[in-house]
């Protein structure tokens, strides 16, 4: 269905090429008003044919990101797709890679979604999509140190953004927490999850395959649908529709 996002504005770090790019494009289909930003200003410029606005934006650069929001003004989607990946165990890593890790992967999504927030607010509405990973407080993968304890965090920090967004005890910080105008803030690795049986020895198909919604008492961002059969096996969607050992997926479940 077309048109989903008419009339809204989207902001999208790491457009020029991979995930980013897919979502501005993904997002300018549906009728949004899209800024695609990347470090990256050749490979950004293609998406001008797209009638999508650029800019060239270096993430951790905090001037730089306060002066892209004040051009941009006020929006209703943003999607932290920045992000850096470094190979390597704990033994691997330098001082320069740890801290190149975190302000690239998480300091950006910081200082992206504090330009930004303070609109969404006033408007009681907007949507933050933060770009984490299964390598993260999910699950521990070799050789993957500072890009799993970056993406743990961003986890962190997405569920914190959202309990804020919730918090009646929070400042100025609280929207309507109605459900067409409530602030939801999601990462793309959820924590928690809900569970539908599956006929003995059927897969869901993707029609099936939507993600839950948790409990009312539960952030709707946290769903991540989870299925068994009755033989045992744990099948998880949208990471995979794979089944996975339930040990295995329990445990990198969190649970």
């Amino acid at each position: 269905m077309a048109g989903r996002l008419a009339g809204k504005i989207a902001f999208v770090t790491a457009a020029a090429q991979g995930m980013g790019r897919g979502a501005a494009l993904a997002f300018a289909r549906e009728g949004a008003q899209v800024w695609a930003t990347d470090v990256n200003e050749q490979a950004l410029s293609s998406l001008q044919e797209e009638r999508i606005q650029t800019r060239v934006l270096d993430v951790t650069d905090e001037v730089a990101i306060d002066g892209v929001a004040r051009e941009v003004g006020d929006i209703d989607v943003l999607f932290n797709c920045a992000g850096i990946v470094q190979h390597g165990s704990l033994l691997d890593a330098t001082p320069k890679d740890w801290d190149q890790g975190f302000a690239v992967n998480v300091k950006s999504m910081y200082l992206v979604s504090r330009a930004f927030i303070p609109g969404m607010l006033r408007k009681g509405r907007g949507s933050i999509i933060n770009m984490a990973s299964v390598a993260s407080s999910i699950r521990g993968l070799p050789n993957r140190f500072v890009y799993g304890t970056t993406k743990a965090a961003v986890i962190g920090l997405t569920k914190s953004i959202a309990a804020d967004s919730r918090s009646s005890d929070s400042p100025s910080r609280s929207p309507p927490t109605t459900s067409n105008k409530a602030f939801a803030a999601m990462p793309f690795a959820p924590a928690r999850s809900t569970r539908r049986r599956c006929r003995e020895g059927s897969m869901p198909s993707p029609t099936r395959c939507r993600r839950a919604r948790t409990s009312s008492r539960a952030s709707p961002w946290d769903g991540w649908a989870r299925w068994t059969t009755s033989r045992g096996s744990w099948c998880s969607w949208p990471r995979t529709n794979r089944c996975s050992p339930p040990e295995m997926l329990t445990r990198s479940m969190g649970e």
